[in-house]
């Protein structure tokens, strides 16, 4: 996706600040220059207005939709038989497919190991991001890349023409499948990403939204947490989003670096942008988005839909005990565990799955008065006692 020639390609999943707005801004009305004052207004005498699509896309959309994968001839079907084409998307057991399931199939669907990306995990990191170890992928010249156990593919497409890149190698800038394969990374590279991940994570968490873990920082106190705005301030990071700083801050495409666009060489149209902290992502390799770079979208189109900002599973563990009254000592204890998962349908059912707590759209809020309190039904999946030597 690209609209026009001054906005990054590849916009939804990635992250990059364009350079025609200022790092506080997501839109701004497109000025006048080399002296000639006033705004600039199209045929239909209406000013000029450029957005940083890259922000708005990944802001309408990566909370507010995502695929179902119901496939046309499963409409009506019951939850047995629909032809669910995501492998990690589970139907609840109520939960014929409706023609109306453009709206409501979210109520009735559940992610299978969704994770969560405020982890602090490094090694929970590493387990995400290296989950296509070993996979092959079929090309569109009639062949198959059959990755090694060691390697990781990020391809760009569902089909890449080319074959894998490894990253580890040098002068990567003239290889033919920077333009036509796709970036493999190596378990000890997705450590290194998997490190600096968790750095971000702390440094800009917790994300409240997936679109705020995505997209860039907005040094604008409306648009950032506190956590970015003590640790962020002023800092280069502020320019691309926590996934795409770890794979910059990694060393990931160093490879690429044998031929960059600097201060000293940009052209000079870009003179005309006075902060240069705004053109630092004019600056770098020539094959920056190539389809052998690594980006954070590449990352995103293998994990994003099994990527969530909160968790709705949850381990309980209790204590109680019997003490003496007279001699104050303890006589017994016990501990038990139980692990309970939030649902989709709220305490109330009266209020549908698809009703929200929060909306400016009254046809679509929660009426009861225990929904907005509390919220949607846990549900206990397990319980047990537990011995003192489990703890």
């Amino acid at each position: 996706y690209i609209s026009e020639s001054h906005e990054p390609s590849h916009v939804i999943g990635n992250s990059y600040t364009p350079f025609h707005l200022r790092m506080t801004e997501r839109t701004r009305e497109l000025q006048a220059v080399d002296g000639v004052e006033g705004k600039i207004m199209n045929d239909y005498e209406e000013y000029v207005v450029l957005y940083d699509m890259t922000y708005e896309l990944n802001d309408s959309l990566w909370d507010s939709y995502f695929f179902s994968t119901y496939s046309s001839n499963s409409i009506g079907a019951s939850p047995s038989t629909a032809d669910l084409r995501h492998s990690r998307l589970n139907t609840l057991e109520d939960a014929p497919n409706k023609t109306a399931g453009l709206h409501e199939s979210a109520g009735h669907l559940m992610t299978i190991g969704a994770f969560n990306v405020n982890s602090t995990s490094i090694p929970a990191w590493e387990a995400v991001l290296a989950s296509a170890l070993g996979q092959s992928i079929t090309t569109t010249n009639n062949g198959t890349d059959t990755n090694e156990n060691n390697a990781i593919p990020f391809p760009a497409q569902a089909q890449p023409h080319g074959f894998g890149l490894t990253l580890e190698g040098a002068d990567l800038t003239g290889d033919a499948e920077t333009y036509e394969g796709y970036p493999v990374l190596s378990s000890t590279q997705i450590t290194a990403l998997a490190t600096e991940l968790v750095d971000q994570v702390k440094k800009r968490g917790p994300f409240l939204s997936m679109s705020h873990f995505v997209n860039r920082v907005i040094q604008n106190n409306d648009h950032r947490s506190t956590a970015e705005a003590n640790n962020l301030q002023g800092d280069v990071e502020t320019l691309l989003g926590a996934l795409q700083s770890a794979i910059d801050q990694s060393g990931l495409n160093s490879g690429f670096e044998d031929e960059v666009v600097t201060a000293s060489n940009r052209l000079g149209l870009y003179d005309k942008i006075e902060n240069d902290l705004e053109m630092r992502n004019v600056y770098g390799p020539v094959a920056s988005g190539s389809s052998g770079y690594l980006t954070q979208d590449k990352i995103l189109k293998q994990l994003g839909s099994s990527l969530q900002v909160r968790s709705d599973t949850f381990k309980i563990r209790a204590y109680g005990d019997t003490v003496d009254p007279i001699s104050g000592s303890t006589t017994a204890r016990a501990w038990c565990e139980v692990v309970v998962q939030r649902r989709p349908e709220y305490i109330d059912q009266s209020d549908a799955p698809q009703q929200l707590i929060h909306t400016a759209d009254s046809n679509l809020l929660v009426q009861q008065t225990i929904n907005q309190t509390h919220g949607r039904r846990y549900e206990i999946v397990s319980w047990r006692w537990l011995s003192e030597n489990e703890l």
